[in-house]
């Protein structure tokens, strides 16, 4: 057997193990939400997301160029090349950041505009626009387990 054939092997047998550690995270999350009988469509916040994701993604765009943050998403999934390793984890390690902070921003921002608007709201509704404001909290979540997952990789393929 070829050195090629087992790096090929090997890379794909990697991949599979991701994409089933994403999928059970996603569904234990999923799972944690249906066993408390909640309904999708109580997770879809459009503006929580755009917060919660353009923010990390738009700012690294302003420190490195694009291409260098776009490879930083692509050296946990491709054939590495030990070159760019050193600047895709200082990508990744500031966007798990950001996450964490925009989807703070998110709810503060989702609170403000809560607490803007409770005059003559009656008290279910009070509590599902704080609920809503919440998402945001949830997706930088999400997005910076991902994200650290993606750290992980490539710290993982840089000590092998």
């Amino acid at each position: 057997m070829s050195l090629s054939s087992d790096t090929s092997k090997k890379w794909r047998y990697d991949m599979i193990r991701f994409i089933v550690s994403v999928i059970l995270v996603l569904g234990a999350v999923v799972g944690a939400i249906f066993l408390e009988g909640f309904t999708p469509k109580v997770l879809m916040g459009f503006s929580a997301f755009l917060i919660v994701a353009g923010v990390p993604v738009f700012s690294s765009f302003g420190i490195w160029k694009i291409n260098e943050v776009f490879t930083a998403w692509k050296d946990p999934f491709v054939k590495q090349k030990a070159g760019t390793f050193a600047v895709s984890l200082k990508i990744l390690e500031f966007q798990e950041k950001l996450f964490y902070i925009s989807g703070m921003t998110g709810t503060i921002i989702g609170f403000i505009l809560v607490l803007n608007t409770i005059q003559g709201q009656a008290v279910d509704q009070i509590g599902r626009s704080f609920a809503a404001s919440l998402i945001a909290v949830l997706y930088g979540l999400i997005f910076a387990v991902l994200i650290r997952i993606l750290r992980a990789r490539i710290e993982y393929a840089m000590m092998r």
